[in-house]
């Protein structure tokens, strides 16, 4: 599925553009499902682009709550402070994106990370998306 929008009169598909920005991107529809992912979200995560599709960014990502809960990332008690899950769900309701969420999530694969969290809102076919880009801010 490419993704595309419409600036102007020209349609343009994003998927080359992300691909080839330094920082870990996805981009999620309203209930948080990845719809794409660039090559640095699949290193950062240790798994293909295409392994993203259709799942909760957690999950992609392999975040210790995801699997705490039957309903998966979003839903497990320790989800209602994570700053990432607010950062998406507060571009969704107000069109705009948030810069700089600095956070420290642990996942399954590499432990605890300090992240940095951008979004921003994107209309395509007149559907409302969220970029995501994540940064690990370890050293």
């Amino acid at each position: 599925m490419g993704i595309t929008f419409q600036p102007g009169n020209r349609k343009i598909d994003i998927e080359p553009v992300i691909d080839n920005l330094p920082s870990a991107i996805m981009v999620v529809d309203r209930d948080r499902r990845v719809l794409l992912a660039n090559r640095m979200a699949a290193v950062f995560a240790q798994k293909s682009k295409e392994a993203f599709w259709g799942l909760r960014g957690g999950e992609a990502f392999g975040c210790v709550n995801s699997g705490k809960s039957p309903g998966g990332c979003g839903s497990a008690p320790e989800c209602e402070i994570c700053a990432i899950r607010h950062a998406v769900t507060e571009t969704f309701e107000t069109r705009r994106g948030q810069i700089g969420v600095e956070t420290e999530m642990e996942f399954v694969q590499t432990g605890a990370i300090a992240v940095r969290a951008s979004t921003n809102f994107i209309e395509s076919d007149d559907q409302g998306l969220v970029i995501l880009s994540l940064e690990d801010m370890t050293e």
